[in-house]
């Protein structure tokens, strides 16, 4: 009898530890751009304290643009589609769909667009489930400005 009874105690206890076990987080999702430090040193930067008051205003629309409309998109099988900010050829920013696969090695995500020959990379610097903090590279050197994105549904 005692044995009929431990027997489904201990199969409890494993499913129920076993079942609160966290899982790894995943890029797989929807990130919305929330924060970027490069905007935040750029605005309080001499250059952008002296640009003619045109200029900052169509820098300041960019930025505001990008940071409203930023989004990626990560799926399954490597498939990226996400959101970026583009000047028009008569000067105007309007926000672009963009379409890529992705890869991840090593906290290393490289973005190679599809409809045009663009590669990205950016280092993971956080990611949880709710957060995506990266720091972008740009011709192989690890920028110190983190960009801040959070989970979206």
């Amino acid at each position: 009898m005692k044995k009929t009874l431990i027997t489904p105690m201990i199969l409890l206890v494993l499913f129920i530890s076993l079942s609160a076990q966290q899982h790894p987080p995943t890029l797989i999702g929807s990130w919305k751009l929330t924060k970027s430090e490069a905007l935040e040193k750029i605005r309080n930067s001499s250059n952008y304290a002296t640009m003619s008051e045109k200029d900052r205003i169509a820098f300041d629309a960019q930025a505001d643009l990008m940071m409203q409309v930023n989004k990626y998109d990560f799926m399954p099988g490597h498939k990226l589609v996400y959101m970026d900010v583009e000047r028009s050829f008569i000067g105007i920013s309007l926000p672009v769909e963009r379409k890529a696969i992705w890869e991840l090695n090593d906290s290393v995500i490289t973005i190679k667009e599809t409809e045009r020959p663009v590669q990205r990379q950016m280092k993971i610097v956080t990611l949880t489930d709710s957060t995506l903090v990266v720091n972008l590279i740009v011709d192989g050197v690890v920028s110190d400005g983190k960009v801040f994105f959070r989970s979206i549904i």
